[in-house]
């Protein structure tokens, strides 16, 4: 009897063991809930992250191309071996828990763009789970991180920023299981945007000069269901890049000709070129990619597209806009003027009627400035000649009664360059002044036209002799020798005849 009893007591530990077990690994799931989104919105997911006992990390990416490309283009491994992957993951849980003691040593954490721009680049990936239209919630099975795509069903403006969720491990009882509660991630959407910079701006100052040629770029997100997606950019104090005639791509395509040329990338795809038509006013373009908007997988994604412009003027203003409610903030670029004065020896009188030649070195090149006369004694920049006889000559004002009265401005300057002022007509009654006067403008970003002031002092004129004075004298005394002495001899011969 005492051994039935013994034998029963391990039979129910057993089966206490086994139900244990049944427990802990028997198969489970999880929700997924996503909140924030709008109602009718499209959900897809796919897992990218796997748990693997053989890695020390406990966890590997799936076995899929798109996604281990993705991870390994947004943290710079190139041809990544799977340490590099394995060093991924690392990073990815140093950016959640820099203090986890089992880091390896020198791991650099994650960081947010990071781990949004491998997000981004899986959207090519296939989306194994699909979310019923309107739903929210999908449950999964196995613990990782998935990433997860919602997008708007309907007409939407609404972009969605890529999401992931990760599951991870309760351990009851030293059992690994998945967690009993919801796993829960917030949507954040924002509107399309539209944001426009200068880029290849050496400096980033805002300044730029006339005959200067700009790229703009744009970024933005395609949008999801719309029926026409087209830009209009706006530009004052600048002329668009376009297709000029007999030029190589004009060649065999005369149809693009005056129109301007962008560059357009979605997402990490390659870039392609547009053309966009320019409008009769001249300083607006129209921009159509609704043929990107056609396929499913550019949805949501950075759109980037560049173009060029050269500066025409001493201000420039440009914006873009599609659906007439979208637009960038205005982009504003700006030139220099110098103010340049031409002071008497004193330093104080001013002298009117000087003319100068300004000149810089560019590229080890000396070039001269043409300019247009936009004001009383205020010019404009048109241009650079490498021809000292072709530059225009500025000169001061030369009205005693105004009050610019030996001053002169030139505008439409760019920064970081020096320029020199040489005079090659003087007042009258002003000698030459041979110095070359140099002007710079300070350094840093400028949000109005930006202006430096320059100088140079002339000397009157010295007195001459009076050339042939000495010679004229000495002709003249000895001339009255001569006749005295004549006399002296009339006379003296005179009254010996007597």
């Amino acid at each position: 009897m005492k051994r039935m009893k013994k034998l029963f007591a391990i039979l129910m530990t057993m089966a206490m063991v086994m139900g244990l077990g049944i427990t802990g690994f028997a198969a489970q799931s999880v929700d997924i809930v996503i909140e924030n989104l709008e109602v009718e919105t499209s959900v897809k997911a796919v897992q990218v992250i796997e748990p693997d006992s053989t890695k020390e990390t406990g966890w590997a990416f799936v076995d899929n191309a798109d996604i281990k490309s993705a991870y390994a283009t947004a943290f710079n491994k190139s041809n990544p071996s799977e340490e590099d992957y394995q060093d991924i993951i690392w990073a990815l849980i140093a950016y959640v828990d820099k203090d986890n003691p089992n880091l390896p040593e020198g791991t650099i954490a994650a960081t947010a763009d990071q781990i949004d721009n491998a997000l981004k680049a899986i959207e090519d990936a296939t989306y194994d789970i699909v979310v019923k239209r309107g739903g929210k919630t999908f449950s999964v099975s196995d613990a990782g991180v998935y990433a997860i795509k919602a997008t708007p069903v309907n007409k939407s403006d609404t972009v969605y920023n890529p999401m992931a969720a990760y599951v991870g491990f309760t351990y009851e009882s030293g059992i690994p299981t998945l967690p009993e509660k919801d796993i829960t991630v917030y949507a954040k959407k924002t509107e399309v945007p539209v944001e426009k910079n200068v880029i290849e701006d050496p400096n980033d100052d805002n300044a730029t000069g006339i005959g200067k040629t700009v790229k703009y770029e744009v970024r933005t997100a395609v949008p999801y269901n719309v029926e026409a997606w087209k830009f209009t950019d706006t530009i004052s104090g600048a002329s668009y890049v376009t297709v000029k005639d007999g030029g190589e791509v004009a060649v065999g395509r005369p149809e693009l000709i005056g129109k301007v040329p962008v560059q357009v990338t979605v997402g990490t795809g390659t870039s392609q070129t547009y053309y966009a038509t320019v409008l009769q006013t001249g300083n607006q373009f129209e921009l159509d990619l609704t043929e990107l908007t056609t396929v499913e997988a550019n949805r949501g994604q950075e759109v980037i597209f560049t173009y060029e412009a050269v500066v025409t003027g001493t201000e420039v203003n440009n914006t873009i806009e599609y659906d007439d409610k979208h637009s960038s903030d205005e982009v504003k670029l700006y030139t220099g003027t110098i103010k340049f004065t031409k002071f008497a020896e004193d330093g104080e009188t001013k002298l009117g009627g000087a003319g100068f030649v300004v000149s810089r070195v560019e590229n080890g090149v000396t070039e001269y400035a043409r300019f247009t006369e936009t004001g009383s004694n205020a010019y404009t920049l048109s241009g650079w000649t490498q021809e000292k006889d072709d530059a225009t000559e500025v000169f001061t004002n030369n009205n005693s009664k105004f009050s610019g009265y030996g001053t002169l401005t030139v505008s439409g300057l760019d920064k970081g360059t020096t320029y020199y002022f040489t005079e090659k007509t003087a007042p009258e009654g002003y000698s030459l002044n041979t110095e070359l006067k140099a002007v710079n403008f300070d350094a840093g970003e400028v949000n109005a036209i930006f202006t430096a002031e320059g100088s140079m002092t002339d000397t009157q004129i010295s007195e001459l002799p009076e050339t042939g004075g000495m010679g004229t004298t000495l002709f003249t005394i000895a001339g009255c020798v001569i006749m005295i002495s004549a006399a002296g001899l009339f006379f003296a011969t005179r009254k010996k005849a007597n």
